[in-house]
């Protein structure tokens, strides 16, 4: 049994120091922040706002997130004691720096800490790290290129996320091309994960063993209803199996139906992956459905059902490997 408690506090962005008619729109990446401050000499524009010259701003950001998570019986042993409570901290500060509507640098530190765990896995601790450093030039107002590091999620965050879940987010050293109007957004890339390590800003980057193409399409066909259609290559040396170790090549196929219809919120997927294992063929398949009801009274409410299937492997011997591989989800 588990259980967590997380607490998330947002500094140098607390609607106290607001006006009313000021407009402060923070996002789960920090860089979509939409912040306009309208007093003119108040302390919080200064640090959220700051003109440097008649077009270029600067602004400053960060978060604090705290989670105690509780093990009762992890081991399921009678023989001794495995119950045991930790702590995890997370601080993340940034800059943003614009310049009209063409250019843009963010930069954003992260320290990640874990008390009284003995035993920590990869994604616990990460003590002072570069969670994100990329520049992005927009050629016009459709079309922009972004170089460097950054976090991200596309579509719903099934194969690719922020992985905000653990204590360590997932950063991706990349080059990435978007294009993007009212009613389409494609974007295409090749991006590196980065390997975080426990220490002070000794994580392994530009590690050529694993790597992923991508190209992902969001359309909004109608007011309420778009899909997102993507194509994902993942190359991945030394990836183990039940099988074995072997080089993973694999391309996920995905198709995702969301919107809403007659009071009714959806959001389906459907994923189909293929390529080798060592000399094993990949054939892969899930598929996702959730679907929800709101209910306005004096207490709203809302009813949902979501069920998932995801094909496994049977036969060890048939020369296809049927074992679906997350890629880079949003963890537990």
């Amino acid at each position: 049994m588990k259980s967590i408690l997380t607490i998330i506090l947002a500094f140098l962005s607390a609607h106290s120091f607001a006006q009313s008619s000021d407009v402060l729109d923070f996002s789960l990446l920090r860089q979509n922040d939409n912040i306009n401050v309208q007093e003119p000499n108040s302390f919080y524009k200064g640090i959220k706002q700051l003109e440097l010259t008649e077009n270029s701003t600067l602004s400053f950001g960060g978060s604090y997130r705290f989670q105690s998570e509780a093990f009762i019986n992890e081991q399921f042993s009678n023989k001794e004691d495995q119950n045991d409570v930790w702590f995890l901290h997370r601080f993340q500060l940034h800059a943003h720096y614009k310049v009209s509507d063409k250019f843009e640098v963010f930069a954003e530190a992260n320290s990640s800490l874990v008390d009284s765990k003995s035993e920590l896995s990869p994604v616990d601790k990460d003590a002072l790290s570069v969670n994100q450093l990329f520049a992005r030039y927009n050629f016009t107002s459709n079309w922009n290129v972004l170089l460097g590091r950054q976090n991200m999620r596309l579509g719903s965050g099934r194969l690719v996320d922020v992985r905000e879940g653990p204590n360590v987010r997932l950063s991706f050293d990349m080059a990435q091309l978007n294009y993007v109007d009212k009613h389409t957004d494609v974007v295409g890339f090749f991006a590196i994960p980065v390997a975080q390590k426990e220490g002070v800003f000794d994580n392994d980057y530009l590690d050529f063993d694993e790597y992923l193409f991508a190209l992902h399409w969001t359309q909004q066909w109608l007011e309420n209803s778009a899909t997102d259609i993507y194509i994902l290559h993942k190359y991945e040396e030394n990836k183990t199996w039940n099988l074995g170790t072997a080089t993973d090549k694999r391309t996920s196929l995905g198709l995702r139906h969301f919107g809403s219809w007659k009071g009714f919120n959806y959001n389906n997927e459907f994923v189909y992956q293929l390529g080798t294992f060592g000399n094993q063929d990949i054939s892969v398949w899930t598929a996702s459905f959730n679907i929800e009801k709101e209910f306005t009274s004096k207490h709203p409410f809302t009813v949902g059902v979501k069920t998932e299937a995801i094909s496994g492997d049977k036969d060890s011997s048939d020369n296809t490997l049927n074992t679906f591989d997350a890629l880079y989800p949003r963890g537990a």
